[in-house]
């Protein structure tokens, strides 16, 4: 499966190992989901606990996995809305922002 589909099948933890495997997978889109960090701090595991899906952890799990699907919709601009194109050469590529 891709990364995109990967990410939306995952499911919810339920133990310490699981909790840092989707937490790891997670972490690399994290700076794209708004509160990210905020969203998952009850996630986290901690060394001396059995791990338990609270009311908390539920309700952080089930945002995160909403805040999944909407950073990973493409959005495309409105019809006939006037995009930019932003070159920044280098000596081995050209980056690009399309505003």
């Amino acid at each position: 499966t891709d990364r995109k589909s990967e990410l939306e099948l995952l499911e919810t933890p339920t133990n310490n190992k699981e909790a840092k495997t989707v937490l790891g997978k997670l972490s690399y889109v994290g700076r794209h989901i708004k509160e990210f960090s905020q969203t998952t701090a009850s996630l986290h595991p901690t060394a001396t606990e059995n791990y338990e899906l609270t009311e908390r952890r539920i309700s952080d799990w089930a945002k995160l996995q909403g805040a999944i699907k909407i950073f990973l919709v493409m959005r495309h601009p409105p019809p006939n809305s006037i995009l930019y194109f932003e070159s920044i050469p280098t000596d081995d590529f050209i980056h690009g922002h399309i505003y």
